[in-house]
């Protein structure tokens, strides 16, 4: 499992689960372990630039639903944007992850294990431009329309 985050031209830090260490993804290992040392000042940075809170916006796998994220959501103040669970074609940060995996599909060479991989993950997360960001966000528009034309149902996007 790979975090990340992304917000205008900015991109938090990626984090792939140590499941070694961490374990199975449960609401409070993605608390501990994301939402507590990664999202959380992101968001507090972010939120004092804006002059204001800014919303989140997350998928739907259970450890972000769960009622213990919720409530640490909740004690650090961060509104959460509810959408239907459904609906990547609304959601940037899908854009993000097509254009990571399809970097490194271009690479050279394939990364052989796992910290050979992990290695290049972050090599290529690091080489996602603000244009890139600009871009995911700045198509938000046309792609709502596309939602609302297909009446909710598959885009292009």
């Amino acid at each position: 499992m790979i975090w990340g985050g992304i917000l205008d031209r900015t991109k938090t830090e990626l984090i792939l689960w140590d499941k070694d260490n961490w374990g199975s993804i449960t609401a409070k290992c993605y608390v501990d372990n994301v939402l507590i040392p990664v999202l959380q000042p992101f968001w507090m940075r972010e939120s004092e630039r804006a002059g204001q809170p800014l919303w989140l916006m997350e998928d739907g796998p259970s450890a972000h639903r769960a009622v213990y994220t919720r409530q640490a959501r909740e004690e650090y103040e961060i509104p959460k944007f509810d959408w239907p669970p459904s609906s990547p074609d609304l959601n940037p940060m899908e854009n993000v992850w097509y254009i990571l995996k399809d970097m490194l599909n271009k690479r050279p060479v394939r990364p052989e294990g796992r910290e050979a991989m992990a290695e290049a993950i972050r090599e290529e997360w690091q080489k996602i431009s603000e244009v890139h960001l600009l871009t995911f966000i700045d198509s938000m528009p046309q792609q709502i329309e596309a939602v609302l034309a297909a009446s909710g149902g598959h885009t292009r996007w």
